[in-house]
């Protein structure tokens, strides 16, 4: 194993006491729990947000020997204060990192066109920032988060106000992300649904890592999950009780499989 980001004996009173975690390069990470597990200081920590010393370490190096350009052209994230933006419009948001990262016009320009059609956010490009709703707010981040290509993305809480649809296209750029750029993607969620499409998932309670796996394999804690407040994504948790009566002999978690399985 080769981490490109690592949490090494994280502890910072009174949530964490020697907290680690691994993140492989390439990978798609979910980090669930529920209210108070800690999920939203460790962002902070992981983007540098939240500055500590000797405990979280990219590419070998601990986070705070880089430089703020240094870190930044490494890490996106959605953790940013929104008071803290100051460009009148989104558009103007989105070019100021690129320009911070010395593209030139042209390249940003493009950019912008392709991340906006690609992501079918056009509409989204002229509004002020002032004027965004929540869920709107949320769209800007994730795509603040990527818009300059860095290797690592986190995410605290990204699908806050969308629906399953809206929820669903995010996840698949997450995934054409990780796919096509090989990027490191860490998502923060208390839904195990935004787990899903994830290569593992990682469960912390109250601070501290509870369990960590495949989702499948995860979810077969159902009972551990439920006790903490996490709800298992609906098809999973038919998927056991089906093959808790031999209906079923492994998960099935999409719809059409499902229904396919069913009518054999």
């Amino acid at each position: 194993m080769n981490p490109i980001i690592e949490v090494r004996h994280l502890s910072f009173s009174p949530i964490f006491n020697a907290l680690s975690l691994s993140f492989e390069q390439g990978k798609f990470y979910v980090i669930a729990g529920g209210n108070n597990a800690g999920k939203t200081i460790l962002v902070h920590f992981l983007s540098h947000q939240k500055k500590i010393e000797n405990s979280i370490i990219v590419n070998h190096t601990y986070i705070e020997s880089y430089n703020n350009h240094q870190l930044f052209s490494l890490i996106g994230t959605n953790d940013i204060p929104i008071e803290k933006i100051t460009g009148k419009t989104v558009k103007d948001e989105l070019i100021r990192p690129l320009e911070y990262l010395g593209w030139k016009k042209k390249e940003i320009n493009n950019r912008i066109h392709e991340i906006a059609v690609l992501y079918h956010q056009e509409n989204l490009l002229n509004l002020p920032i002032l004027a965004l709703s929540p869920k709107e707010k949320n769209i800007f981040l994730f795509l603040l988060a990527i818009i300059h290509h860095p290797k690592i993305v986190i995410l605290d809480e990204p699908f806050l106000y969308f629906n399953q649809q809206e929820k669903n296209l995010f996840l698949g750029i997450l995934q054409q992300l990780k796919n096509s750029e090989n990027v490191t993607i860490i998502l923060t969620t208390k839904d195990l649904n935004d787990a899903i499409y994830a290569d593992e998932l990682k469960i912390i309670h109250q601070g501290n890592l509870l369990m960590e796996g495949t989702p499948l394999a995860v979810f077969k804690e159902d009972k551990t999950l439920n006790r903490i407040g996490l709800s298992l994504p609906f098809l999973a948790d038919l998927s056991l009780k089906l093959m808790f009566y031999d209906v079923l002999k492994h998960f099935i978690l999409d719809m059409d499989g499902m229904v396919e399985q069913l009518w054999k």
